[in-house]
């Protein structure tokens, strides 16, 4: 049962770092994405990683103490390696193995876990670390020695160049992959370029936020827990195949093109305005345009 218990918090550790992540991007924080950021924060972001896992067991030991649950304390440190564990399974499963630095997450994830122990080791053990003293009070000075080390170090701006080299391949080996499959649908339905290369920009978008399984999982809760199915996930009453769903997309896209094809530079406004009408989202047509341009200014297309 013990083991369960961890196994839980584990999976609730992963998702509360991605949720915190996700809505602390004024504090540096970076997600992975399809295109690299530069890490402005590092500090921040080593920190972050580093000492949440234990900061997470830290309140939830404080919670399993006062409901009289303290068994489940005992080797709850082992919470951080099963996060680690489930987010490089999690990652791998979803297609995303090549955009990971595994080298930074194993490092990250092993000074994760021995930060964890010992918290667990000298803190969490004795139950009294709940009941503050003043002997428990950290000299002021060093507090204020540690906020300004931080602050120094979060202003440097580490290069990322590893970082870009991992995605740019990613995206190449991506395009390569849909091309082969699907290039022919797509040609049969529209022979011009800029088109061509906007349906990739939003199928690479499309699949990088709903790989392979997660649209398994689709198919099978669609219509009551899923609106959308195939690479293009495109909404419709019956479950669509990947191609289905690009037959369907192609369409789409074709129509919102006669619309906007007269406005100002196709090569740019109209086919923003086309992205938009696809996700009505201003951030998802400004992601969509910047694969196109990564894909144009690298001429992966011809």
């Amino acid at each position: 049962m013990t083991t369960a218990i961890h196994i839980t918090l584990a999976v609730l550790l992963f998702f509360s770092i991605n949720w915190i992540g996700a809505h602390s991007r004024n504090f540096g924080y970076i997600q992975l994405s399809v295109f690299p950021k530069s890490d402005e924060s590092p500090s921040f972001n080593l920190l972050y990683r580093v000492v949440t896992p234990s900061v997470f067991i830290i309140v939830v030991s404080f919670i399993l103490y006062h409901i009289n649950l303290e068994k489940y304390v005992q080797n709850i440190w082992i919470v951080t390696p099963l996060q680690a564990i489930f987010r490089a399974t999690y990652n791998t499963l979803l297609g995303r193995f090549r955009l990971i630095n595994w080298n930074s997450q194993i490092l990250i994830s092993f000074s994760a876990t021995l930060f964890s122990y010992f918290v667990y080791s000298q803190i969490l053990i004795d139950k009294s670390f709940f009941i503050p003293t003043k002997s428990d009070l950290v000299s002021e000075f060093w507090i204020i020695v540690l906020i300004y080390t931080y602050h120094i170090f979060n202003n440097l701006e580490l290069p990322n160049k590893n970082t870009k080299k991992r995605k740019i391949q990613y995206i190449k080996n991506k395009l390569n992959k849909f091309k082969s499959r699907y290039n022919t649908i797509i040609e049969t339905q529209t022979q011009n370029d800029n088109l061509i290369i906007l349906v990739y920009s939003i199928m690479l978008l499309e699949d990088f936020n709903r790989p392979k399984l997660v649209r398994f999982v689709e198919r099978i809760v669609h219509p009551k827990f899923s609106q959308t199915t195939g690479v293009m996930q495109v909404k419709h009453e019956t479950v669509l195949s990947d191609e289905e769903s690009l037959h369907q997309a192609l369409e789409k896209i074709k129509k919102s093109y006669e619309k906007h094809k007269d406005k100002e530079q196709y090569h740019g406004h109209a086919l923003w305005n086309i992205a938009r009408d696809y996700n009505p989202c201003d951030n998802y047509a400004g992601e969509v345009m910047k694969i196109y341009r990564f894909i144009e200014n690298e001429k992966l297309f011809h």
